[in-house]
């Protein structure tokens, strides 16, 4: 996939972009 914010290609399943530091996925809070 694509990170949205620096436009470079990353893995699917990183949940933060290891180019520009942006945040892809928030963590699911727990109840």
């Amino acid at each position: 996939m694509f990170c949205p914010n620096c436009g470079r290609q990353i893995p699917d399943d990183a949940n933060i972009c290891p180019y520009c530091g942006f945040q892809l996925r928030t963590i699911p809070r727990y109840r």
